[in-house]
């Protein structure tokens, strides 16, 4: 399917140039302006066409060769990834535990104390620091 592709879309490049080829107009194969533009713009197309083609023909190669050079450069920077991989790691670390920390404090219901302002659960009867009744 692919063999066939490529001829198909060089058959259509080469078709394309001829028929887009603006010296032609002068051996008297054109007329008139109009079909002059017309072959030119038809030309274009048929080499657009024929390129799509050999696109499409050769696509699979290129995904196959691009995963293996994907495959390469990693199994290549394996340990550099690793190094980098746990660098973040440790950096991320404390930054989550900061938030963590903070949420859980965020969700608890804490008020103040009456007599000394400390900060007390809700539902506490006295202060922990002072000693008073809330």
């Amino acid at each position: 399917m692919a063999s066939i592709l490529i001829v198909a879309g060089i058959v259509l490049i080469i078709v394309g140039a001829v028929m887009g080829n603006p010296e032609m107009s002068s051996d008297g194969w054109f007329d008139a302006q109009t079909s002059r533009y017309g072959c030119i713009f038809g030309g274009v197309a048929a080499i657009m066409i024929g390129a799509g083609l050999l696109f499409a023909a050769f696509a699979p190669s290129i995904h196959k060769m691009n995963i293996k050079t994907k495959k390469y450069i990693i199994d290549q920077n394996k340990e550099d990834l690793q190094d980098i991989s746990t660098q973040n790691a440790e950096i991320v670390s404390p930054g989550v535990t900061k938030v963590t920390k903070a949420v859980k404090e965020g969700l608890e219901e804490k008020k103040f104390c009456k007599e000394c302002g400390a900060k007390i659960d809700a539902d506490a009867k006295f202060c922990p620091t002072c000693g008073k009744k809330q």
